[in-house]
């Protein structure tokens, strides 16, 4: 965790800054986008940028990929493993895995045999580029070359955690500025805290926005913890396994159970949140009426959109940082209009469940 924590996060603003204006750049004004898919490009950009090295994009540049009828598509890395990640998931459902699992776990037709030739296509083209890569800032050489862990083994884990964190932190960007869009009061106020930045030029933004100065937009975090409250990316736990017998709340679960915890029920609890269905991100200001909760003093579990103590999420640090970056450089370089039938749609949400797009069309600023 100390890799992905705030000081060692902190060293990659400029490159996060970067990957946003490479991807935004490119939009123009008026026309429409699916923002998630937007922001898929960046978080993947940027998680891939400190877990692997600053050149892993470029470097690895456009791999060969198997379709279902045999045909090579040579397309860019980022692209390459969002789609390897929906094919590998959606063989989940696949009747063949169902009814044969050992024929599916072997990978002896397709679509298994498929999936695997691009998923070793991918990883030996990763395993060549950190190979040769002289990167000392990565996660992976940090890992590596100081903590003396066995170079697979960290290859595989980082390869799940880009997986979880550039898929959830794009929806939390995306639920935000959704959420700041239809809520006119916190978009003003928004505004007005971060008004010094816009238009600024971008080399200008890389100088100004240091860790310390991102600290100081307290309204923004307040935001950012109300979106994490009203639509957190999961909207429950990972399953966890009960090690002793154990009762709760007058239910017995045995050893060996599964159990999950269910966030959008404490994030609504009418017993800790005042006007829980409402986005009002001054719940989190001390001095507001809204910091307390209809019973006094609030739960510390009332909000937990990264689980807690040890099943803690290890990259909520740099999740909070790199969402609370991207909607500063947002902000601060773009107007945008969010299709206006969304907006008005209150059962809207965009957790990593949701199958709603959210369309926008920008208004660049420079």
């Amino acid at each position: 965790m100390k890799y992905m924590g705030l000081n060692s996060a902190s060293k990659f603003i400029k490159d996060m800054i970067d990957s946003a204006e490479s991807t935004i750049s490119e939009w123009e004004n008026g026309t429409t986008y699916n923002m998630l898919q937007e922001y898929n490009k960046i978080t993947f950009k940027i998680i891939t940028i400190i877990l692997f090295g600053k050149d892993v994009n470029e470097k690895l540049g456009t791999l060969d990929f198997v379709n279902p009828d045999d045909s090579i598509k040579k397309i860019p890395f980022s692209e390459f493993y969002i789609k390897i990640c929906k094919d590998v998931m959606s063989t989940s459902q696949n009747l063949i895995g169902l009814f044969f699992p050992i024929v599916a776990s072997m990978d002896l037709v397709k679509p298994f045999s498929t999936n695997r030739k691009n998923v070793d296509h991918m990883q030996n083209k990763l395993r060549n580029y950190l190979r040769d890569s002289d990167d000392n800032d990565s996660v992976f050489s940090n890992l590596v070359n100081i903590e003396k862990l066995d170079k697979e083994e960290v290859l595989q884990d980082l390869l799940g955690f880009l997986f979880a964190g550039h898929e959830t932190s794009s929806h939390l960007i995306t639920s935000s500025l959704y959420f700041i869009s239809k809520n006119p009061e916190t978009q003003k106020k928004l505004k007005e805290e971060l008004k010094e930045l816009r238009g600024k030029p971008i080399a200008e933004l890389k100088e100004i926005l240091t860790k310390d100065k991102i600290n100081e937009f307290t309204y923004l975090y307040q935001v950012v913890k109300e979106t994490l409250r009203v639509d957190p990316p999961a909207n429950e736990t990972i399953p966890y396994e009960c090690v002793k017998d154990v009762e709760m709340c007058g239910v017995s679960i045995k050893k060996g159970q599964l159990i999950s915890v269910n966030l959008l029920s404490r994030h609504y609890n009418p017993n800790q949140w005042k006007d829980s269905k409402k986005f009002i991100p001054e719940r989190f200001d001390p001095e507001s009426e809204y910091y307390s909760t209809p019973e006094g003093k609030r739960n510390p579990l009332s909000w937990i959109p990264f689980s807690i103590n040890i099943r803690n999420c290890s990259g909520q640090t740099l999740a909070i940082l790199e969402t609370k970056l991207c909607l500063i450089h947002f902000l601060s370089r773009t107007d945008y209009k969010i299709d206006q039938a969304t907006l008005d749609n209150d059962c809207a949400y965009f957790s990593v469940i949701s199958q709603l797009q959210c369309e926008f069309k920008p208004q660049k600023y420079y």
